[in-house]
């Protein structure tokens, strides 16, 4: 593996963890966590929830954030052995969506006879 290749493969990698939901959810929570314990802490006891509210946006932020770091995204659409993840071992994505909705049909076919007793039409 090429230097240039594994550098790809990181910034792919970044990229994926920043446009995370969790990491968007987790700065948001944090900000307005850093507000509000300001807030509170500047206005003094008059604004008790205030604070307890803002410390606990920034706990909730950081558990987001930790949570990203410990699971993180796999990259969808990234290749491995040549085969792209996603795809069912020797199978197109029209052979999969196909095979998908063939089995959609189906269940959806014993799904109406087991509720109406009778077989679906057509």
């Amino acid at each position: 593996m090429s230097n240039g290749t594994a550098t790809a493969r990181r910034n792919r990698s970044k990229v994926a963890r920043a446009m995370d939901i969790r990491t968007v959810i987790g700065v948001l929570l944090g900000l307005y966590g850093i507000i509000l314990t300001i807030t509170g802490l500047v206005k003094g006891s008059d604004a008790h929830a205030d604070l307890v509210s803002g410390m606990c946006l920034l706990v909730a932020g950081a558990v987001f954030l930790v949570w990203v770091r410990l699971r993180p995204v796999k990259g969808a659409g990234s290749s491995r052995g040549g085969q792209r993840v996603g795809c069912r071992k020797g199978l197109s994505r029209r052979d999969v969506a196909r095979s998908d909705i063939s089995h959609t049909r189906q269940t959806t076919a014993v799904a109406f006879q087991s509720i109406s007793g009778t077989p679906l039409p057509g």
